[in-house]
Formats: C-alpha cells, structure tokens, sequence
C-alpha cells in the first residue's frame, strides 16, 4: 500500500514517530490502529513497547468487542502472555519491580485502544498491591511472591459505598460470607479477588484475597452499561462462602499510617491514565480519518480536509490541551512513585501532596477525555458517526469511568487545600 504524503510538521509530538499513516478507505479498522499506535511510540523501555504491540492487537477488534459487550476472554489470554500482568511486583519477589509510573504509563497506552482492558490491567495491579498497604509484611510477601506468576490475574469485588455483602465470624477467626458486590470489575476470568465484607454484628469492613473459584462464589457476566462494555463490571454473589483467618487482610498492622489510605491516589491514578489514553486514542483516530476520508467543507477554499485552516486550529486547540495533560499526569505520577517508595514510614506531608496532585491530575485528565471525544466529530464531518467507525466508544467509555467518583469533590478538596493548605482527608475516595 503507497505511503500517503506526510502533512505534519517536523518536531510535531503528536505527529507519527518515523512511519506516515498509509491512505486506506473510510471505515478500514487497519488505518485506524495504525494511527492510534503512531502517538509518542519512539521508546527505549521495553515495557512501554509490549504495551504497544498489544494496544496494537486490541485495536483491531475494539468496535466490535465494545459493540457486543460480555467477557474479552481473547485478550485477556494475551494480556496474560504479555508479561505485563507481573510488572508492579518487586525485583525482591520475583517480580520486575517496575515504577507506578512505568506501569500506569502501560495503562495510558492500552487505553489508546481500548479502555475497557486498561482499566482491567489497572485495577489488577491495585488488586496486587493491596496486601502491602492493608496488611503485614508476611502477607505482602505472600502475594506479591503468588502474583509474579505472569498469568495470574486479579479481580475485584469491593465497593465501600454499598453494604450488600454480610460476614459472620467463626470460632477460629474466619468468616462465612453471604450477599453480593457489583462493580466487581476484572472478577470474571480472574484467578484471584480482593474482596470486601461488613461484619453482620458491628459493621466494621474487612478485606481479604481468595481465590476466584473458591465454593459458593459466583461471578455474574451481568454488567449493562453503554461504555466500558468489558470490564465485568457485574456483580459477583458469594452464598457460604468460608474467608480463612489467613486470608483477611491485617488492616491493624498499618494502624495510623498513611501508608494505609495510599488506595485512593492509586485508583484515581489509574483512572486519570485511562481518560487520557483515550483522548490520546480519539485524537489519533480523528486525525488519520481526516487525512484519509473527511471531505472538505465547500466554504474552506482546499482541495483536501486537512489543509483545512479552521480543522487545522480546532486540532491544535485539542492537541494543547491534550499536550498540558500529560505533562500533568505524568507529574502525578512522579508525586505517587514518591509516596509508594516511602512505604509504611509515608509522611502525612507526603501522603497529602500526592492526594492533591492526583485529584487534580485526575479532573484534568477526565475533562479534556471529555472534551477531546466529543469535539472530535467537529474534524471530521458526519461521515465519522457511521456505527461501523465506532468513534463514540471513546466518549461513551470516558463518560461511564469518568463518573466513578465526582470531580465535584475532588475539587472541593484541592480549593480547600489551596485556601486553607489542608489536606484533603483520608476517606474511601481522597
């Protein structure tokens, strides 16, 4: 296939690093992974490459996945087979002890071309932290030393906001559970769950890990939402269901340390990486239907869409934005990889800087996702709404994560912080 002219200018960060888009029909999936995978790829780490080559194998199917909905068993085989799945585990276990911010850069890329799987690798390495934060020493050697197994995956069903899942104690210390959790996210086809119960008798909210096929646990493919259609978001019931007293997570040993409520800074990371993959994603894909398909408006006076001045203005007005929010996000990322290699001895200073700069970073990163996916259809003309493109995904997935907890808030507590320099409390969400 004859490569197309290039129509960027040098030293365009947004411009394909050392390949040009090929001229392809409208509607042709090929072109727009290849203008998807053309953003910022020039890099030495090889992390960051297999991220790539599998945002690049995902995006040949993403409509259709995302048109259909249910479990990406598929992809989750390769995500498996990527070796990505064990990166936040340290070299000390076994693992490749890579950094937060190496990590969530991999989930920045995913999401490129397809959210729903980032936000799945994103969730599991929260899931295979957890028992450092939650718990003692021996429990996070046990785990990080059972997750640098590269196939193993993690799931989740813990949801603080909603009480529906009961525990009773037993004699020995281990709980029967009975009741269900939704948005148990990345439970279905997982091989273990961080999971959380009230104690029937006080209330009080304990977490552990089992294993995913543990007797009377059952995973529901039940999650019905118009955007991140396969993240098996669904509910999973638990009837009878035997947690041992090995497997209850110690919150007791971080007692008083802010290491203990780093959970939030690492969930909003994870999310604000996501909405800004996909606008990565929107914008890349916008831009090669321009070059290839949009037709001219009959005022613009060119020949081609993308001489276009007015198009040429919307897409530097997008990619600035765009350009400013990563130069954020990766300055959360610096401030979390600070905060994580601080462990049990975190400051409260530190703790709550990172809280700030990740809330920010968060609300940024979901605001220009929102912006950027919308906009995107004024470059590239109704052709572009055609069901088969699939161009929505990208709005339809920001929206759904962007309300998993409200920037409203989060922005209370940056004002707050700003006007009065506290720092926003520890809680299930800041």
């Amino acid at each position: 296939m004859a490569a197309r002219k290039s129509s960027f200018p040098p030293g365009d960060p947004l411009a394909p690093a050392g390949q040009i888009p090929p001229a392809v029909p409208a509607g042709d999936r090929e072109f727009e992974m290849k203008a998807i995978m053309s953003i910022h790829t020039s890099t030495t780490d090889i992390h960051l490459n297999a991220a790539d080559e599998l945002a690049a194998k995902f995006a040949i199917d993403a409509v259709e996945r995302d048109r259909l909905g249910g479990i990406p068993h598929a992809q989750l085989d390769l995500l498996r087979d990527s070796g990505l799945l064990s990166l936040i585990v340290p070299a000390t276990h076994g693992g490749p002890g890579i950094s937060w911010s190496t990590a969530l850069k991999v989930v920045r890329r995913l999401a490129r071309a397809d959210s729903a799987l980032a936000h799945l690798l994103g969730y599991h390495y929260i899931a295979v932290v957890s028992p450092a934060y939650r718990s003692h020493q021996a429990h996070e050697d046990a785990y990080y030393r059972l997750s640098a197994d590269p196939r193993i995956f993690w799931g989740n069903a813990v949801n603080a906001a909603l009480r529906g899942l009961k525990g009773k104690r037993q004699a020995d210390g281990s709980y029967i559970l009975n009741g269900s959790r939704p948005y148990s996210s990345g439970a279905p086809e997982s091989d273990y769950l961080i999971i959380s119960w009230e104690d029937e008798a006080d209330e009080k909210l304990y977490f552990g890990a089992i294993s995913t096929n543990r007797a009377g646990v059952t995973v529901k493919d039940d999650w019905d939402s118009f955007g991140q259609r396969q993240t098996g978001s669904g509910t999973t019931v638990f009837e009878e269901v035997r947690v041992d007293a090995q497997e209850i997570l110690d919150e007791s040993a971080n007692e008083d340390r802010p290491f203990a409520t780093i959970g939030p800074a690492l969930s909003q990371s994870v999310l604000l990486n996501v909405f800004l993959g996909v606008a990565e994603g929107a914008l890349a894909a916008a831009r090669g239907y321009v070059i290839s398909s949009a037709r001219p408006w009959e005022a613009s006076g060119v020949d081609r869409a993308v001489d276009d001045p007015g198009i040429q203005r919307q897409f530097g007005d997008l990619v600035a934005a765009v350009l400013a929010t990563e130069s954020l996000a990766d300055r959360a990322l610096e401030a979390l990889d600070k905060a994580w290699a601080e462990g049990r001895d975190l400051t409260d200073k530190t703790r709550g800087e990172t809280a700030v700069i990740v809330a920010a970073a968060n609300v940024q990163a979901g605001n220009v996702a929102l912006e950027t996916t919308s906009r995107i259809f004024d470059l590239t003309g109704t052709s572009s709404t055609k069901s088969i493109l699939g161009y929505d995904r990208y709005w339809r997935n920001v929206r759904v994560h962007t309300l998993h907890n409200p920037a409203e808030y989060k922005l209370r507590n940056i004002g707050r912080w700003y006007s009065t320099g506290a720092f926003p409390e520890p809680g299930h969400y800041s």
